[in-house]
């Protein structure tokens, strides 16, 4: 499933999913995530995870991470991240997370979820791990 955010899309799956015209994309279920054009993304779960086009990232959880801009970054919690210095970032078990320096997302939990820095987001239930 591909999203132009030129239209408007409510979606009830697991979670509430709302996008408007401004572009902002809103995820309320398991967590809630938003994601503006600026492409920034806010993602509230367990933790916080916030995300700017720097490519800095803080998440405030269980655990605190903060990731800079050596782009080097290993972290196993009750879920597995690694991140290597190509700026990809594994998250896995319950939720997996791939993000490379292209400002790509992918992310698969209960549901796929992919997003490119074009502002066209993917979501299905395909592809699970």
């Amino acid at each position: 499933m591909q999203w132009d955010r030129s239209v408007i899309i409510q979606w009830d799956m697991s979670g509430n999913m709302q996008w408007d015209r401004s572009g902002i994309m809103k995820r309320d279920g398991s967590g809630n995530m938003q994601w503006d054009r600026s492409g920034n993304v806010q993602w509230d779960r367990s933790g916080n995870m916030q995300w700017d086009r720097s490519r800095n990232m803080q998440w405030d959880g269980s655990r605190n991470m903060q990731w800079d801009e050596s782009e080097n970054m290993q972290w196993d919690g009750s879920e597995n991240m690694q991140w290597d210095r190509s700026g990809n970032m594994q998250w896995g078990r319950s939720r997996n997370m791939q993000w490379d320096g292209t400002r790509n997302m992918q992310w698969d939990g209960s549901e796929n979820m992919q997003w490119d820095g074009s502002g066209d987001m993917q979501w299905g239930l395909q592809n699970l791990q």
